[in-house]
Protein backbone atom coordinates (compact mmCIF):
# COMPACT_ATOMS: atom_id res chain seq x y z
CA UNK A 1 0.00 0.00 0.00
CA UNK A 2 0.94 3.51 -0.92
CA UNK A 3 1.20 6.33 1.20
CA UNK A 4 -1.09 8.38 -0.85
CA UNK A 5 -3.66 5.16 -0.58
CA UNK A 6 -2.92 5.26 3.65
CA UNK A 7 -3.53 8.71 3.70
CA UNK A 8 -6.63 8.30 1.83
CA UNK A 9 -7.79 5.24 3.21
CA UNK A 10 -7.52 6.62 6.83
CA UNK A 11 -9.29 9.99 6.00
CA UNK A 12 -12.57 7.54 3.94
CA UNK A 13 -12.42 4.85 6.69
CA UNK A 14 -11.44 2.57 4.21
CA UNK A 15 -8.52 1.09 5.72
CA UNK A 16 -10.45 0.26 8.83
CA UNK A 17 -13.65 -1.16 6.64
CA UNK A 18 -11.10 -3.50 4.81
CA UNK A 19 -9.82 -4.48 8.40
CA UNK A 20 -13.29 -5.34 9.92
CA UNK A 21 -14.12 -7.16 7.03
CA UNK A 22 -10.76 -9.10 7.26
CA UNK A 23 -11.88 -10.18 10.70
CA UNK A 24 -15.37 -10.91 10.03
CA UNK A 25 -14.21 -13.15 7.60
CA UNK A 26 -11.74 -14.93 10.21
CA UNK A 27 -14.70 -15.45 12.46
CA UNK A 28 -17.10 -16.84 10.37
CA UNK A 29 -13.95 -19.36 9.22
CA UNK A 30 -13.60 -20.05 12.21
CA UNK A 31 -17.30 -20.55 12.89
CA UNK A 32 -17.84 -22.98 10.23
CA UNK A 33 -14.90 -25.05 11.66
CA UNK A 34 -16.28 -25.55 14.67
CA UNK A 35 -19.92 -26.16 12.80
CA UNK A 36 -18.11 -28.84 10.91
CA UNK A 37 -16.41 -30.52 13.84
CA UNK A 38 -20.10 -30.33 15.90
CA UNK A 39 -22.15 -31.80 13.02
CA UNK A 40 -18.66 -34.47 12.50
CA UNK A 41 -18.73 -35.33 16.25
CA UNK A 42 -22.96 -35.57 16.05
CA UNK A 43 -22.75 -38.39 13.56
CA UNK A 44 -20.11 -40.22 15.35
CA UNK A 45 -22.72 -40.33 18.01
CA UNK A 46 -25.37 -41.32 16.01
CA UNK A 47 -23.49 -44.46 14.55
CA UNK A 48 -22.54 -45.24 17.95
CA UNK A 49 -26.03 -45.15 19.43
CA UNK A 50 -27.34 -47.27 15.98
CA UNK A 51 -24.84 -50.03 16.26
CA UNK A 52 -25.62 -50.11 20.21
CA UNK A 53 -29.31 -50.31 19.14
CA UNK A 54 -28.53 -52.80 16.83
CA UNK A 55 -26.50 -55.23 19.16
CA UNK A 56 -29.40 -55.10 22.15
CA UNK A 57 -32.16 -55.83 19.12
CA UNK A 58 -29.65 -58.78 18.24
CA UNK A 59 -29.34 -59.80 21.76
CA UNK A 60 -32.99 -59.59 22.21
CA UNK A 61 -33.96 -61.51 19.33
CA UNK A 62 -31.29 -64.39 20.59
CA UNK A 63 -33.29 -64.18 24.22
CA UNK A 64 -36.76 -64.81 22.50
CA UNK A 65 -35.45 -67.44 20.54
CA UNK A 66 -33.98 -69.19 23.10
CA UNK A 67 -37.11 -68.45 25.26
CA UNK A 68 -39.44 -70.04 22.76
CA UNK A 69 -37.17 -73.42 22.55
CA UNK A 70 -37.28 -73.87 26.22
CA UNK A 71 -40.66 -73.64 25.97
CA UNK A 72 -41.16 -76.07 23.14
CA UNK A 73 -38.79 -78.94 25.30
CA UNK A 74 -40.92 -81.12 27.15
CA UNK A 75 -40.36 -80.98 30.84
CA UNK A 76 -37.79 -83.66 32.23
CA UNK A 77 -39.42 -86.48 34.24
CA UNK A 78 -39.43 -85.55 37.64
CA UNK A 79 -37.77 -88.14 40.20
CA UNK A 80 -40.92 -88.37 42.73
CA UNK A 81 -40.88 -90.69 45.56
CA UNK A 82 -44.49 -92.62 46.40
CA UNK A 83 -43.57 -93.88 49.52
CA UNK A 84 -43.34 -92.53 52.99
CA UNK A 85 -39.65 -92.47 54.71
CA UNK A 86 -40.32 -93.32 58.40
CA UNK A 87 -38.45 -90.06 60.52
CA UNK A 88 -35.66 -90.50 61.42
CA UNK A 89 -33.23 -88.84 64.47
CA UNK A 90 -34.43 -86.10 66.41
CA UNK A 91 -37.81 -86.10 64.39
CA UNK A 92 -38.69 -89.18 65.39
CA UNK A 93 -37.82 -89.03 69.20
CA UNK A 94 -40.26 -85.72 69.08
CA UNK A 95 -43.38 -87.37 67.29
CA UNK A 96 -42.62 -89.90 69.63
CA UNK A 97 -42.71 -87.57 72.65
CA UNK A 98 -45.73 -85.63 71.77
CA UNK A 99 -47.64 -88.81 70.63
CA UNK A 100 -48.12 -87.70 67.40
CA UNK A 101 -48.38 -89.94 64.37
CA UNK A 102 -48.14 -93.09 66.68
CA UNK A 103 -51.42 -95.60 66.24
CA UNK A 104 -52.37 -95.00 69.98
CA UNK A 105 -53.62 -91.22 69.92
CA UNK A 106 -55.86 -91.22 66.62
CA UNK A 107 -54.10 -88.25 65.58
CA UNK A 108 -52.00 -89.02 62.50
CA UNK A 109 -50.01 -86.09 60.99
Amino acid sequence: MGFVQKIVGGLTGANKQARSIEAGAREQAEATRQAANSASEAARQSAAQAAQAQAGASARNVAVSNAAESLDTPPEVADVQLEEVAPTGAAKKRREKFGIGSSNTGVNI
